[in-house]
Formats: structure tokens, sequence, C-alpha cells
């Protein structure tokens, strides 16, 4: 697979993603040199997989890189592989959904939406709301406390601590990333939701939000 983007491109099969196998991760390179290093490096470093020290005649191996124990074993990658056949009906639910959280909040006072590049396809793996950073931690708890599930995806990474204790960032350094950080909140995005799901949802930001409103006035 070619990434437009450079020499590699990372994907994150975490619980929460698009298709997940609980944990794990890929790469793919359009660099042979580097794939084959890849997956050496994925199994400490030797220079024979267990298939081609196992399966023929036993060869002998060697630990010729530092690597570590990155290779995704094979009840994850059964759990996940089915999945790949399913990536498109999977995604094509997430984004009815994405439509209709977007059809509802549009132009609504207190709530700003993430708009998609142009000539681009949206994964739909997250959906986040922006709201006002004075208010944001209390939509946030009450929606927790109607039972719907949020969180913040995601905070600026420079004022996370190590950061700022290692490379000496500080607030005002990145303030797009700063904006949005202390604005987001994250809504519930999967494929099984239903429209009663959605319109839970969807009633109560407009309701959390609008009386966050009416608080800031």
């Amino acid at each position: 697979m070619r990434s437009i983007y450079g020499d590699a491109a990372c994907y994150s099969f975490y619980a929460t993603k698009n298709i997940t196998s609980g944990e794990g991760g890929a790469i793919s390179t359009n660099d042979v040199a580097k794939a084959d290093l890849l997956k050496m490096l994925r199994s400490h470093g030797i220079d024979r997989t267990a298939g081609d020290r196992y399966t023929k005649k036993y060869q002998h191996w060697d630990m010729t890189e530092l690597g570590w124990k990155y290779n995704m074993d094979n009840i994850q990658a059964a759990l996940l592989i089915g999945q790949l056949e399913r990536i498109e009906t999977l995604w094509q639910r997430r984004n009815a959904i994405a439509m209709q959280y977007e059809e509802a909040f549009d132009g609504v006072k207190g709530i700003e939406l993430m708009k998609t590049a142009p000539n681009s396809k949206h994964p739909r793996h997250l959906f986040t709301i922006q709201v006002s950073p004075e208010r944001r931690d209390e939509i946030l708890y009450k929606l927790q406390g109607k039972g719907i599930g949020v969180a913040v995806n995601y905070r600026a990474i420079h004022l996370l601590k190590y950061y700022r204790e290692h490379f000496g960032f500080k607030e005002g350094d990145f303030p797009v990333a700063e904006k949005i950080g202390y604005r987001t909140i994250s809504i519930p995005l999967y494929p099984k939701m239903s429209r009663n799901d959605v319109e839970l949802i969807v009633s109560s930001v407009m309701q959390f939000v609008g009386s966050s409103e009416g608080a800031a006035k």
C-alpha cells in the first residue's frame, strides 16, 4: 500500500478503531528495505522468523538488531482478518451516523464541528464537537452522568507533563492545537448505534450546551 504522505503509514487496531483486534496495529510501506527491517525489529531483531526456523529444516538464527516483541499473535489476527471484508460496510454505517450528527448540529449556537478536507475520505473513527472551553468539562460530565460515553480526543500533546518537562513546551506555543484541545468532546460513534441512540445523544448535547450557554450569560 502506498502512502501519499511518506514512506510508511501506521494503523491502529485498538478496541475503538474502525477494525479491531483489541490491541496492536500495522505499518505499510512502499520501501522493501524498510519492510524487511520492520519485520525483523518486530521480533527482537532476529534475522529469521519462527516460520523460517521451525517449518523446514531447522535454521540457526542470530539477533542482528536491537528489536522489540511487537508481533501480532494468531488470535488477534483471527479476530481482525474477517473484519477486512466488512471494512467498507462498517465505514458506511459510521459515516451515516456522523452525517446524522452533522445535520443535527449544523448551525447550533455553542457547537462547532470540524471540517473534512476537500477531496478526502474521513475515516469516521471519532466524532468530536467543539464547545466553550470554560464549559467543556461541565458538558462532558453531564453527558457522562446521563450514561453517554464521552472522552477528550485529544488534549494538546505539547502541554502534557512529559513534553513540558523534557522539551520546555508551554502554553501559547501551539495556539491552534490548544484551542482544539480545550474545546473538544468526543461523542459515541460505532456501527451498531441505532437512530434512537443518536437522537438521545443529540438531544442531550443540545440540552446541556443550551444550559451552559444560558449559565454563561
